[in-house]
């Protein structure tokens, strides 16, 4: 059964930590319906009508989100970096503070309807400070930026290979944390666009390098030891210079310097290869985990509402055609809770949180409850209906503009 707690602020939660809940069902709705359809044992003399009854929520789904979606690109096509039609006059973005704020909160409402969760500047700070590796120090720069927004949706483990600063040849594997889906929203002080990025399987200490204002700068203790290594020779020079006279100051100060420079040159050469090794996942990043970018990005991101409604509203309907469930209102949405999410476990070995306030209230603006309170549907026959009725007056089409606050 799903945890409402996951829901509600906790004082218990140390700062920066980052916590993410699994709502997101991960299979295709058109999978899905395929196999609640051929599952008889489940859903007995309903299960064939699963099918038809998921294309006709699908298509007045499809019709919500893609009202919403061409509100959305409307908005955005201002701030849009990569338009290539032209800007009407009065449409210009001028690059002022707050311009943008309409277009964030319709981008907002869009990632809470596809289960993502925003990134607070503490949680941002802990991503950057595991960034920190040997060599460097990341920095960020606000004074460059305008809006900087990041939302993420699930986690896991992948397996990373780092090269050891002790035995540069060779390569070590390691569990790091990921976040399958994260969105970066940005807009720099001196660009009058909006950058809208989509990427997946991030590792959490690869964040700060999908930032635009990320600096690198050498760690203070590779800085220390720079300087360690320089005053350390200097004294130990000017000691023996003293000691044996300036007649043999050439040759101690050839013997001095030489392994200074050697020291050196390793201290800055590791720290160079810190840098290189930046890049390159810098590279790796934006060219194999980008998903989409910018006008891209929204529709992507739009095509995962539609998807995720249609397998909330789905469920729902199946189970409560398919099974009378008995009890109070509220254990009914319990038990009707606890047996999606055991259904999607054995069929899938998936472990979802099921988000049943969202399916129960797709169910309500569909119309498909005969008595909501017992939690009693129509007919298949009979939602068939009421759904190509809902679609052609287009009852619920700005059913997403009305969320943006």
């Amino acid at each position: 059964m799903a945890d409402s707690r996951l829901d509600e602020p906790s004082d218990q939660q140390p700062t920066g930590v980052l916590t993410v809940d699994d709502r997101f069902i991960p299979v295709r709705a058109e999978d899905l319906a395929e196999v609640l359809a051929l599952d008889v044992d489940t859903f007995g003399e309903h299960a064939g009508a699963l099918r038809e009854i998921a294309e006709a929520v699908t298509l007045v789904i499809d019709q919500e989100v893609g009202t919403f979606e061409r509100e959305l690109a409307h908005a955005y096509s201002p701030f849009n970096p990569d338009r290539d039609t032209l800007v009407m006059p009065g449409d210009e973005p001028s690059g002022e503070d707050g311009e943008a704020d309409g277009v964030i909160d319709m981008l907002e409402n869009l990632l809470w309807q596809a289960n993502f969760e925003e990134m607070d500047d503490d949680q941002v700070v802990a991503a950057i400070q595991a960034a920190n590796s040997h060599g460097m120090r990341i920095r960020l720069d606000p004074e460059r930026v305008r809006i900087l927004r990041v939302w993420v949706r699930g986690h896991g483990t992948a397996t990373q290979w780092r090269r050891p600063w002790r035995r540069p040849w060779t390569k070590e594997s390691s569990e790091v944390p990921v976040l399958k889906r994260l969105v970066v929203a940005v807009r720099m002080k001196a660009s009058p666009h909006v950058m809208l990025k989509l990427f997946k399987e991030i590792p959490i200490s690869d964040l700060e390098s999908l930032l635009p204002h990320a600096k690198v700068k050498m760690s203070p203790r590779e800085m220390l030891k720079l300087a360690a290594t320089g005053s350390g020779a200097v004294w130990t020079l000017a000691f023996k210079i003293i000691t044996t006279g300036l007649a043999a100051a050439g040759q101690i100060l050839y013997l001095v310097a030489v392994p200074l420079v050697a020291l050196t040159w390793k201290t800055f050469s590791g720290y160079k290869r810190a840098i290189k090794d930046r890049d390159s996942e810098r590279t790796k990043n934006l060219y194999f985990q980008n998903l989409a970018n910018n006008a891209s990005a929204i529709h992507m991101l739009a095509t995962v509402v539609a998807q995720s409604e249609v397998k909330e509203a789905l469920l729902a309907y199946a189970f409560c055609v398919a099974h009378e469930l008995e009890g109070e209102r509220g254990a009914l949405v319990d038990e009707l809770d606890r047996v999606v999410e055991t259904y999607l476990k054995a069929k899938f070995d998936v472990d979802v949180n099921f988000d049943m306030p969202d399916a129960l209230e797709t169910m309500d603006r569909l119309g498909l409850w005969e008595d909501r309170d017992r939690l009693r549907v129509v007919p298949p026959e009979q939602a068939l209906r009421l759904l190509e009725t809902h679609r052609l007056e287009r009852r619920s089409a700005g059913y997403h503009a009305g969320l943006v606050e």
